[in-house]
């Protein structure tokens, strides 16, 4: 995102290929400088800049790259030998983390499956135990978006 800031107005700007695209404009009476960028594809890497100038001066170019991995939504049902969870594979991704929590506790890291991945069973979940899962894409130390999924299991 190139960041253009001047006296009553920010242009929001994103460079790829060598090539700018306008993606907004922030009035200055806002006090959140930030702004989504929904026009990009998972798996791609986009390069953003930040500059800041007003009347009297121009700072210097601040350069970040970001990956973007899409968002995993997880499907969970019962079989007979445990939950089984499934997934939309994310372009991008190299592999898949499991994790699951029961109640109010934290997530545990349960299984980490390859990028060819796109269903896991638990075969540890306990019958009448209520659970919620998360699938997160991961692009080597890059972690994507999820939704998590609950569900009781019946064995």
């Amino acid at each position: 995102i190139l960041y253009i800031i001047c006296q009553k107005i920010h242009i929001i700007c994103r460079q790829r290929s060598g090539q700018i695209h306008c993606i907004g404009l922030i009035r200055c009476h806002r006090t959140t400088l930030s702004i989504v960028d929904g026009r990009i594809s998972s798996g791609k890497t986009y390069g953003y800049k930040i500059v800041a100038c007003n009347a009297y001066t121009t700072s210097k170019v601040t350069t970040v790259s970001r990956l973007y991995l899409g968002n995993v939504k997880a499907r969970a049902k019962n079989t007979n030998k445990g939950v089984k969870i499934a997934w939309n594979k994310v372009a991008g991704a190299d592999s898949y983390r499991m994790y699951r929590k029961s109640g109010n506790s934290a997530y545990k890291l349960m299984k980490i499956a390859g990028s060819g991945a796109a269903s896991w069973v638990d075969s540890k979940s306990v019958a009448g135990k209520k659970y919620t899962y998360a699938v997160v894409p991961y692009k080597k130390q890059t972690g994507g978006a999820y939704t998590p999924v609950t569900v009781s299991c019946k064995r």
